[in-house]
């Protein structure tokens, strides 16, 4: 990952929602799995799987926002 990629990535994750934030740094950085997450978390996996798709969502608007220049980024695709 490059350093713009790292940087436009802590962006997106600071403005997401504190449990989608935590959802994901525990999937893709802690590499827990979903039972774990929730485990940590006090919640269901069932949960953290709607939680983890909600955030990966808002992560596609906002690469294909306007602030964004709406095309978009190698991040997500």
């Amino acid at each position: 990952m490059s350093l713009e990629e790292h940087a436009e990535l802590t962006l997106l994750l600071e403005l997401l929602l504190a449990r989608e934030r935590q959802v994901l740094i525990g999937l893709y950085f802690v590499d827990q799995s979903q039972r774990e997450v929730g485990e940590r978390l006090g919640m269901s996996q069932m949960m953290v799987s709607k939680i983890h798709r909600q955030a990966i969502g808002h992560m596609k608007e906002m690469l294909s926002d306007e602030m964004y220049g709406g095309n978009g980024s190698s991040l997500v695709t």
